[in-house]
């Protein structure tokens, strides 16, 4: 494994892919179980400028599988469109106008690309997601200009990449707006680990267990130990004088709205529950931020984040 002072060198011989500004977004929607249409609470979450912190410098070298994914405009380009089962690299690279993420999702046993795009022609986007059998994680919201690296455990089966962004222009997802991207993944299933500085879990009610101080420049484990829920891992930092309470106000439809009290700072896509895991790059500066949860309940329509599943922690740089 490289050092810290190894990959920063490496960062900064690749920072011209980070100098973009950031953008606007709201994030994918998902309910208990499995994803909901982001349609449901359109409106619900408007992001306003932030950075995105994870990024995919950290040196890769462990083995397995990758796919680099390209974002232009509305559309993906892939390196890869067949892994072998196991331990698979992602790298998303926006090198669109808009933000943009990759989420994974495995479709149904019998169920493919095609059913998806006939379902996406009933003019209905919600209705694609009881196509999918689970979702695994993937690299999250990224600004143009910018890249983040994950690495998931994918088992045998038929998958699609998609971004739940919503276009500004029209309010609907850029999935159904045609940004999005099959893959398969062959062999006997089988997972691995890779070493991770440090572990991240959401577990239930509603709450993450997160370490006082997390370490920049280092990989993070992500885990869903909750019994019934998605649940992602969002960052933020704080705006100036805002508070956690601010945020957990801001996220609840009924009190808040408006532009959030922090900036947008990366984080690790939707996974299933019962042990669900992946793991990302962290790359912030030292300082004070949250973590967050913006999946709604699918019995109340709250975001988990309005339910009081944001807390505070800290990035060190040692």
């Amino acid at each position: 494994m490289f050092s810290r002072d190894a990959r920063r060198a490496d960062k900064r011989s690749r920072s011209e892919v980070q100098s973009a500004p950031p953008g606007a977004w709201r994030g994918p929607r998902r309910g208990r179980g499995l994803l909901v249409t982001p349609l449901l609470a359109i409106g619900l979450l408007v992001l306003t400028a932030g950075t995105a912190g994870a990024t995919g410098d950290r040196d890769t070298e462990r083995g397995g599988h990758s796919i680099d994914i390209t974002a232009v405009d509305l559309s993906y380009s892939l390196s890869a469109d067949h892994v072998p089962s196991g331990l698979v690299k992602t790298t998303l690279w926006n090198q669109g106008d808009q933000p943009h993420q990759a989420q994974i999702g495995k479709f149904k046993d019998g169920v493919g690309v095609a059913d998806f795009q006939a379902t996406l022609k009933g003019g209905n986007p919600e209705a694609v997601i009881g196509l999918f059998a689970g979702f695994y994680g993937g690299p999250n919201v990224v600004a143009p200009g910018h890249s983040q690296t994950t690495w998931q455990n994918l088992p045998p089966g038929h998958y699609l990449l998609l971004c739940f962004v919503p276009d500004p222009a029209t309010g609907m997802p850029h999935f159904a707006m045609g940004m999005y991207a099959p893959f398969e993944v062959t062999g006997s299933a089988r997972s691995r680990s890779i070493d991770a500085d440090q572990t991240v879990t959401a577990v239930d009610p509603f709450r993450f267990v997160i370490p006082a101080t997390l370490h920049t420049d280092s990989v993070v484990r992500f885990q869903n130990q909750s019994a019934m829920d998605v649940h992602e891992l969002s960052l933020g930092k704080l705006h100036q004088g805002k508070t956690v309470a601010d945020v957990v106000a801001w996220a609840n439809p009924r009190t808040g709205g408006g532009p959030p009290p922090f900036d947008e700072m990366g984080g690790a896509g939707a996974l299933n529950p019962n042990g669900g895991e992946e793991w990302f790059t962290l790359d912030l500066p030292p300082g004070s931020y949250i973590a967050f949860c913006l999946v709604p309940d699918d019995e109340t329509g709250l975001p988990h984040a309005a339910m009081g599943m944001v807390q505070a922690f800290t990035v060190v740089d040692d």
